[in-house]
């Protein structure tokens, strides 16, 4: 008997690498038979599908089933096992256990992993002489149950394995394999019988009365024998190549795909073209078998017709994943007149095969050819079912795409991308029409039945009703066409229109389906009336069919182009669909291809026909909306791109110009009449040179047609805001007296004159204007204006076309949009000029009259990209502005500007004065600056005040602040009045001329001022005299405060039109004056804000801040002549000054006594002491009674008693409050005005006062005093009793210091004895590193605490920090740090200092002392330098982009631990810096952990020189944080080193990404997932890499490092082969998959250790790899680049020596990886 074991698959398994997966196979065992599985890498849920027969003698014994890992390196590690009893089996049903899920266990069970997964095995028993092996063994023949598709199949679920598919004997005994240690068998199959492909296809054309053409030598139907072919591999008799090369081994290839189908869906068609997608009657499978079938006489006969030679075909066969199927055909191509006779290689793998879907991927390859071994041809076969027959006969649909893959990069790639596509046509015309004669195509009569035909007709020459039309148009093949596409239509929505523009949009009365007829019906002439209008000849309309998908309706038509001036006559080919076509909507997007004209290949020009129901019209009748648009849409790239879409476009016009010529004579076109009724005409009126009133513009500018039409529109409004304006810029912004739907009939009403005297002005001729009409949508309202543009200097005279459109229009407001073209200027096509007229209700005004805002902007519209882009924005901009000032010339002549006196009541003008000196008293001031206008302009501002903010300083910098001894408003009106001649002379000053200054207006919001000054500047070395525009306008103006935004454009400037410079001028009210008089404080900031993205960006801002800076001096210089700055010593802002002017309250003890003892407690207590005193001196002496006796007196009634206990209570208060009293004045504020000891850094504090300092007595007061704490010195202040808002005004100087101090601690307490512990009622922390001193000068700071935030309690303090050392404190404490290091210290650079103080935002005291580089540890490591000063130490990092930036203080830390080395630490001692609780929060994303106290713990490691570093942060740290004596030890304590170069000067402290270059690109014949086996950690990875030199190789687990990004650390060392220094390198990878999806992204950066100058760079590596899968390929991209930690003159070199070194060795990987692939490939078969 025989014991059948079937392995099917195992799930859950144990992962045994450290990987996290395992590399699993199957070994079973029964008695000394052995059998082993193949292997598959890296899963846990692994699949086999391998059969296995044991010869069994004895039932006793018992089947092992072991899984195992397999490990190249180390012995195989058990997964799991299971044991079997085979007498279990034999007892079963039908001697099988089916087919069931085992649990394994593991080899023990003291094992503490119980869980080792499940595996799925089928088990049974067969007699050697069962009915079954009859079955196997009998006829095999021409049955072919894949064929069948309309057979009973048998339930039979076994596998077919690869020799079943070649052929193999079943009864052969199962063959051992070296590689894989196992024996594979045959899958059992049972075969129903079947009538044959060649059988059925005969029926099936013979059933159709259809006869087969042979003349192509296409003999499948003559004979249900397949010819065998001439060539195969490894057989060497006639039986063998019968089981290989029969259509049944195909059949059952195709069964075996089909089982193993993932379900997949259909391969999208390749992106080069479509080079055939066709209907055939024929089932999919059958096509499938006629095509690609082994010896198919179809590839032998389209081989001959193509003249090809020495054709061979090899069998199909399954690669190596066990999923495709592949085959190789080799043939000789024919020569052409371009190439000769060379070898072609067909590649053609199943990319899918599921019974009714077909993919298969041919890749040919000439590498003998030309150029021939840059690319691969590529062509993909898609065989889907087609849609169903009436006659109940299948269809399919074979679509067939191409690409051409190119291998490797070539200047030829245009001429073979082109020479490729014409061999392709060629090609597969050939193959389309030998598919005919063997298959039958599917033709619309397929589809539909029969219909008698109707008759034709002639076209007529008007239009006429639709009855005749309708006469005249039907078509009832077309009809039924039309009638299918609606019953298909999904509810699509219309195509959107293409992106070249619209060339025609228009209404006519006539039905869309009517309208469709006409243009596109087979049986209309309209087509042929167009052609010979055009001059076109040999017009020939092939009959409309349905596409291959059985949807859309197709034909082509083809005609002779006429010759022209530029272009010989050219064969045009229209290939015209329908999109859309639902009996209301219809959509037919026209395709033109010219191949013969020059270019003609490179380009197709698309139109899109949309027809849909048009407006209702008054009259009843249906109408219809044809909107025609285009583009070009370019096949290859082309350098006359650019000319191509010109004369394209050019064509175009020209084309619909005739088009709508005669769709006019045969349907009417839908006009403004047709929409409105006819209303009486008015008068027309002549231009008028003032204003009038209302009544009189009403009654000249009326017109009755136009006012009917804004009628329309405004019911018509559907509330739609206004536009904004166009983002070019603001060409005019003005308020008129005049309504706005006045203003609105003055400028765009056919009957107003305006634009013909506007013409006038500007010098256009031949102006026409055509009426206004409804646009085809019913909605917007337009006309079209031409006229000839007068010639210019740099321009001719040239045709101007205005398309003006009503966007809004509700009667209150107005929104135009003007769209203008000049066709025929140079570039006139590639752009349009749009103006946006936007007329709103402008603010009331005092008489009453209605007034209107006119806001004109403007933009440039390109239709296509040009090279002039720039200069014809420069130009346009110009050409705005001068038409414009003369639009609004002649506008103010009509209509009346607002003016600011129209808003505001008229005041009396004050003289008017000279610019003076100086500033001296405020008449002065008064009547020199007085200015009505403006004066009454800065009333209506402040009126119009919302409480805005002053506005935030600009971006650029500040480069004015500075106060002055004169009010905001007087400043104000000396910089910025029009009666000032502050700008005039700075203009002096500055060398400009010209100066024109506008009067301030009111913008059209009312609510800012604004106004122009322009002035020629002066020429400088860089830069010749250019006029400038400023533009002023005013932010904000309340009488307090003022900002007024300086914008400042030079357009004749090179560059100019890029950007404009914006100055900020802030006026606010300056500190409070000594002398008590009023000052302003003026800032001035700037930017650049450019209007369009330019190269020079960089080299614009440093100019324009170098001039800024220039200008400024003057300005401060000319201001500083007129008002007189305020200096530091008026407001007394020196310390000195500060401290002698605070005095603290000097009280007698007996007034402090009153304050504090002069209550009702002491004074209650002091009454009743002094009441009982009196007592006891008048009382007479008195006997014992009761228990008294001689010195006790006890009281003799209660009421003695009570006196008493009140007496005793008062004391008891009182007595505490006057010991208090006592032991404060005792204590008293001792450190007040004690001065500072000793040179270096002096903290200097004033302590002014306190504000709602919280209350603790029960009298609702308390007794505060603060205490300063600073490097563990204190300083306490003196006591305020009875105080909730104490004033101290006391100083306190901290003795001289050695470095900056960092933390300056604040607390208040609360006294409350001498013996009691004091209540801290708040306390505060002021960081110098985080503060600027110079902000402290002055400064509130508030309290925290439980008892201090519910109070918001304040304290006013003013610090000073003074170096009494100068530059020499740095220099001595560097030199005291060296002895405390052992190292020198060498003292760094201003511009270091300066970078360093940038890098961590420090203030300008802080230095470096030192920096190193290291790694930080966090969850995955981060090399970047370890920063130190004397307050700080600091980390800064920069890896793939990302910054990772920190610093704490030496304060904060409470303990440094050194570790031993490790192997994560990568071999080097790691440094463990530990923060105190609570600190250094800001620091938190660079700590390794937070351990259970909530300390912060930071690691460091892999310095350069590690006992350096050590000893440096360990120096600092203890000078930093312990007492003077500990400090005095640390030199005793470490030994003296020698004095080594500061290895990590000269750093480049703002870190940036390398510049990334290609250097290898190349496809790799190995499927991507076996090479990203070089990242996976596996054996793969280890081998390469010991290979190419890398020793000592060691990698950590991926990590996942943020979202789908993975990463992990590297470490090895060189072979002396790779560096004779042998040195180390360190590099950190990260791994994410490509932003297509196809494939993988890996970065590196590695780091070399040991070698000279290794410290100076990092190396930055890239790898892209791309999968391509069908070719079972890879495509790998490689990028490198340097990062220079130190600048050397020897970069160059370096750089050169590492990337040789670098990429060869990465080539190097790549070889051994594709080496490994063949090996493991060779191994399997």
């Amino acid at each position: 008997m025989d014991l059948w074991v079937r392995v099917l698959e195992a799930r859950n398994l144990r992962a045994m690498d450290y990987s996290g997966s395992s590399d699993p196979y199957v070994r079973l065992q029964l008695g000394e038979k052995k059998f082993r599985t193949k292997v598959v890498k890296k899963s846990l849920n692994p699949s086999w599908g391998e059969d296995f027969c044991f010869q069994v003698n004895d039932l006793d014994e018992e089947l092992l089933v072991n899984v195992k890992d397999e490990d190249k390196y180390f012995r195989n590690d058990l997964v799991g096992q299971l044991k079997l009893h085979i007498e279990k089996v034999y007892d079963a049903p039908n001697k099988s256990l089916g087919t069931v899920w085992y649990t394994l266990q593991p080899k023990s069970k003291k094992s503490k992993q119980s869980d080792c997964g499940q595996i799925l095995l089928t088990i049974w028993f067969i007699e050697q002489n069962s009915s079954l092996n009859k079955t196997v063994t009998s006829k095999r023949g021409n049955a072919s149950p894949y064929r069948d598709r309309y057979a009973d199949r048998t339930s039979e679920s076994s596998s077919v394995s690869l020799n079943d598919i070649l052929g193999l004997s079943l009864n052969s005994s199962p063959r051992s394999s070296s590689s894989m240690e196992a024996e594979e068998t045959s899958a059992i199959v049972k075969k129903p019988d079947a009538q044959s492909f060649t059988t059925r296809l005969t029926q099936n054309f013979q059933e159709n009365g259809e006869t087969i053409n042979n003349n192509a030598g296409f003999s499948v139907l003559d004979s249900p024998v397949i010819p065998k072919p001439e060539i195969f591999e490894n057989d060497v008799n006639e039986r063998q190549m019968k089981n290989q090369c029969s259509d049944s081994t195909f059949d059952e290839a195709m069964r075996s795909m089909e089982l193993k189908d993932p379900g997949l869906e259909v391969p999208s068609n390749l992106p080069g073209a479509v080079l055939l997608e066709q209907l055939y009657v024929i089932a999919p499978a059958d096509l499938n078998f006629l095509l690609f079938s082994f010896g198919s006489s179809f590839t032998h006969g389209l081989a001959e017709r193509k003249g090809n030679k020495e054709l061979q075909e090899e069998p199909w066969r399954f690669g190596s994943d066990g999923e495709s199927l592949k085959r190789t055909v080799t043939y000789m191509k024919a020569a052409t007149k371009m190439m000769k006779a060379v070898k072609a290689i067909e590649e053609q793998t199943y990319v899918k095969a599921n019974g009714k879907v077909f993919a298969v991927l041919v890749s040919v390859s000439t590498p003998d050819a030309t150029h021939g071994s840059t690319f691969r041809a590529e062509t993909l076969y898609c065989i889907t079912q087609g849609p169903e027959l009436p006659s109940g006969k299948r269809s399919s649909k074979l679509v067939i795409s191409m690409r051409i893959n190119f291998l490797k990069s070539t200047m030829m790639k245009g001429m073979i991308e082109g020479g490729a596509r014409k061999g392709f046509k060629e090609s597969f015309e050939q193959f389309a029409s030998l598919l005919c004669q063997t298959v039958k195509p599917l033709v619309l009569e397929d589809l539909v039945p029969d219909s008698p035909e109707t008759p034709k007709f002639e076209m007529y020459g008007n239009n006429g009703n639709e009855s005749r039309m309708k006469n005249h148009y039907s078509n009832f093949e077309f009809d039924e066409a039309m009638r299918i596409m609606e019953l298909k239509d999904q509810g699509a929505e219309i195509p959107s229109d293409l992106a070249g523009g619209v060339l025609v949009d228009q209404s006519y009365v006539v039905e869309p389906a009517d309208l469709n007829m006409l243009l596109f019906s087979s049986e209309t002439n309209f087509m042929s009336s167009l052609a010979d209008m055009k001059g076109n000849k040999d017009l020939q309309e092939e009959a409309w069919r349905f596409g291959s998908d059985g949807e859309n309706l197709r034909r082509v038509v083809t005609y002779m182009k006429p010759a022209t001036k530029i272009m010989k006559s050219v064969k045009a080919i229209e290939e015209q669909l329908y999109l859309k076509a639902n009996g209301r909507v219809f959509a037919v997007l026209v395709s033109v291809s010219t191949p013969d004209a020059t270019y003609g290949e490179t380009f197709r020009a698309e139109k899109l026909y949309c027809i849909t129901p048009g407006p209702e019209l008054p009259s009843g009748e249906r109408s219809s909306r044809l909107v025609i648009s285009w583009h070009i849409n370019f096949l290859q790239s082309t350098m006359m791109k650019g000319m191509i879409e010109d004369a394209v476009r050019k064509g175009l016009k020209q084309s619909f110009d005739q088009f709508l010529s005669l769709l006019s004579h045969n349907v009417k076109p839908i006009e403004f009449e047709d929409l409105m009724p006819d209303s009486p005409e008015t008068p027309k009126f002549g231009i008028y040179e003032h204003n009038v009133n209302e009544a009189q513009m009403k009654n000249q500018c009326s017109d009755c047609t136009f006012d009917e039409a804004m009628s329309s529109m405004e019911l018509k409004d559907p509330g739609v805001e206004v536009p904004n304006n166009l983002p070019g810029g603001v060409l005019l912004e003005e308020l008129y007296v005049i309504a706005p739907s006045d203003l609105n009939i003055l400028l765009f009403s056919s009957e107003s004159n305006f634009m013909s005297s506007l013409a006038e002005m500007k010098g256009d001729k031949e102006l026409h204007e055509e009426p206004w009409r409804f646009g085809i949508d019913g909605e917007s309202f337009k006309r079209t204006v031409t006229y000839m543009k007068a010639a210019t200097k740099m321009m001719k005279s040239v045709k101007a076309i205005e398309d003006q459109t009503y966007l809004i229009a509700n009667g209150k407001v107005f929104a135009i949009l003007v769209s203008v073209s000049t066709p025929d200027a140079m570039h006139g096509s590639t752009f349009r000029t749009e103006t946006l007229y936007c007329i709103t209700p402008g603010p009331g005004l005092p008489s009453g009259e209605r007034s209107s805002r006119l806001v004109i902007s403007w933009q440039i519209n390109f239709l296509q990209s040009t090279m002039m882009k720039a200069m014809i924005e420069n130009g346009a901009r110009k050409g705005f502005n001068e038409s414009f000032e003369q639009f609004a010339n002649l506008l103010s002549q009509i209509a009346v500007p607002v003016h600011i006196k129209d808003l505001v009541p008229d005041t009396p003008e004050p003289p008017k004065s000279e610019i003076y000196e100086n500033l001296s008293n405020e008449p002065k001031m008064k009547s020199e600056y007085s200015d009505c206008n403006f004066d009454e302009a800065m009333r209506t501002m402040e009126l119009k005040d919302h409480g805005v903010a002053v506005p935030s300083n600009l971006l650029g910098g500040v480069l004015v602040d500075q106060a002055y001894m004169v009010e905001p408003t007087k400043l104000n009106i000396l910089l910025f009045s029009s009666e000032s001649k502050f700008m005039s002379s700075l203009a002096d000053m500055k060398g400009n001329k010209e100066l024109q200054e506008e009067p301030w207006r009111l913008g059209s919001d009312g609510e800012s001022l604004k106004r122009a000054v322009t002035y020629m500047k002066a020429p400088t070395k860089m830069m010749k005299a250019v006029k400038a525009i400023e533009e002023h306008t005013y932010l904000k103006a309340n009488g307090k405060n003022f900002a007024v935004l300086v914008s400042v454009s030079t357009p004749d400037a090179k560059f100019g039109s890029t950007f404009k410079a914006e100055t900020l001028y802030c006026i606010m009210p300056g500190p409070e004056l000594p002398s008590g008089e009023n000052s302003s404080r003026l800032v001035i900031s700037w930017r650049i804000n450019f209007l369009q993205s330019t190269m020079m960006k960089g080299m614009i801002e440093g100019g324009a801040q170098k001039g800024f800076k220039e200008s400024f001096v003057h300005f401060s210089n000319l201001l500083s002549q007129n008002v007189k700055p305020v200096d530091l010593k008026d407001l007394g802002f020196n310390k000195e000054h500060i401290l002698a002017s605070l005095q603290a309250e000097k009280h007698s003890d007996l007034t402090l006594a009153t304050q504090y003892l002069l209550n009702f407690t002491v004074v209650s207590a002091a009454c009743f002491g002094l009441y009982v005193l009196m007592h006891i001196i008048l009382a007479k002496t008195r006997t014992f009674q009761g228990l008294e006796f001689s010195g006790l007196d006890l009281p003799d009634s209660f009421a003695e008693m009570i006196v008493c206990t009140i007496l005793v209570i008062q004391g008891q208060r009182a007595l505490p409050m006057i010991s208090r009293f006592m032991q404060a004045r005792v204590q008293k504020g001792s450190d007040h005005g004690v001065k500072a000891q000793g040179d270096g850094w002096v903290l200097t504090i004033a302590l002014i006062e306190g504000s709602n300092i919280t209350a603790v007595d029960s009298t609702g007061f308390s007794d505060p005093y603060v205490i300063f704490t600073c490097n563990g010195k204190t300083k306490t202040s003196s006591i305020k009793f009875q105080k909730l808002d104490p004033q101290w005004n006391e100083v306190y100087e901290f003795d001289a210091m050695d470095e900056p101090p960092s933390i300056l601690d604040v607390e208040v307490f609360g006294f409350e004895g001498p013996f009691d512990e004091a209540t801290s009622l708040g306390h505060a922390e002021i960081n110098f590193v985080k503060s600027n001193i110079s902000d402290l000068s002055d400064i509130w700071i508030p309290l925290q605490g439980k008892l201090a935030q519910p109070c918001q309690c304040k304290l006013h303090l003013r610090i000073f920090l003074n170096n009494t050392k100068g530059n020499n404190a740095i220099k001595e404490y560097l030199t005291k740090m060296e002895k405390e290091i052992g190292k020198k210290i060498k003292v760094p650079s201003p511009q270091t200092n300066t970078a360093f103080q940038k890098l961590f935002g420090l203030p300008p005291e802080e230095f470096l002392i030192n920096e190193f580089t290291c790694r930080l540890k966090r969850k995955m490591l981060l090399q970047g330098r370890l920063f130190l000063s004397a307050r700080i130490i600091g980390f800064h990092a920069i890896l793939f982009g990302n910054r990772t930036n920190f610093f704490f203080l030496w304060e904060d830390i409470e303990d440094i631990e050194i570790l031993s080395p490790t192997l994560t630490s990568m071999g080097s001692p790691s440094l463990v810096i530990i923060l105190w609780r609570g600190k250094g929060l800001d620091a938190r994303h660079g700590a390794k952990k937070e351990d259970e106290e909530g300390r912060l713990k930071f690691h460091f490691h892999s310095f350069v020189s590690f006992s350096v570093a050590q000893r440096t942060i360990m120096a600092l740290w203890k000078a930093k944080s312990l007492s003077l004596e500990q400090k005095m030890q640390i030199v005793e304590e470490e030994s003296e080193g020698k004095d080594t170069q500061n290895e990590e000067n000269e750093s480049l402290l703002d870190l940036a990404d390398a510049s990334m270059s290609e250097v290898y690109s190349s496809a790799i014949p190995v499927p991507v997932k076996f090479f990203m086996g070089l990242f996976g950690g596996a054996y793969l990875e280890g081998k390469v890499m010991e290979k190419v030199g890398c020793l000592d190789y060691s990698h950590t687990s991926w990590v996942l490092a943020k979202p789908d990004v993975y990463q992990r650390q590297i470490s090895y060392k060189f072979d002396k082969d790779v560096s004779h220094y042998r040195g180390d390198a360190t590099s950190t990878q990260q791994l994410s998959s490509s932003p297509e999806g196809n494939g993988w992204v890996v970065e590196e950066v590695l780091t070399l250790h040991g070698i000279p100058l290794g410290d100076y760079f990092t190396v930055h590596i890239r790898y892209q790899i791309e999968d391509l899968s069908k070719s079972k390929a890879c495509n790998v991209q490689l990028f490198f680049g340097i990062s220079w930690l130190k600048s050397t003159k020897h970069q160059k070199k370096l750089m050169k020596n590492i990337e040789s070194t670098v990429v060869d060795r990465l080539k190097s990987m790549f070889i051994h990886v594709e080496k490994e692939y063949m090996e493991e490939v060779s191994n399997i078969e």
